[in-house]
């Protein structure tokens, strides 16, 4: 049987995200000819849906590695991208492994009102500071690569 036939809906890969089976999520992003470019009717992706369904970051780590960038990017037909479908959905887990990765775009602007217009006062404020941590985590990470390139040159 192949790993990526469905119903005329949703392959079994959905069906285990919706069904946060997270295990079976995990073990079946693991196989050699898993297609994690499908998208459902409405344009979501596997990441839109395991945002929405607040995948743990192993599993979303691992759908990343094996997805190219435009399906990291893809929008829904409501124009959301996986990570604005994070804020909408107030899932901080989520924005925070998201939201620090180098490969996925994202306007800090657009995300910051996704999430006045869909989360309460308190939940803005917690989500907008997560999204002010990303330009911090990408110069640390680019201070501590230089400071590896430097040990290594040095070392040689």
């Amino acid at each position: 049987s192949d790993i990526n036939s469905d119903d005329g809906t949703w392959t079994g890969l959905m069906w285990a995200i919706q069904s946060t089976q997270w295990n079976v999520v995990s073990w079946l992003i693991s196989q050699p000819n898993i297609d994690v470019s499908w998208k459902d009717r409405e344009e979501r992706t596997y990441l839109h849906l395991s945002s929405y369904y607040s995948a743990p970051s192993s599993v979303l780590n691992k759908l990343l590695t094996k997805m190219n960038t435009e399906i990291v990017d893809a929008v829904d037909k409501l124009g959301d991208s996986a990570l604005e479908c994070a804020v909408k959905e107030n899932k901080p887990e989520v924005v925070e492994c998201l939201g620090g990765k180098k490969n996925i775009a994202w306007d800090r602007g657009r995300l910051e009102e996704v999430a006045r217009y869909h989360l309460n006062d308190r939940d803005q404020q917690y989500m907008i500071g997560l999204l002010g941590v990303k330009p911090m985590l990408e110069k640390m990470f680019d201070l501590y690569t230089k400071l590896e390139d430097t040990k290594y040159l040095q070392s040689k």
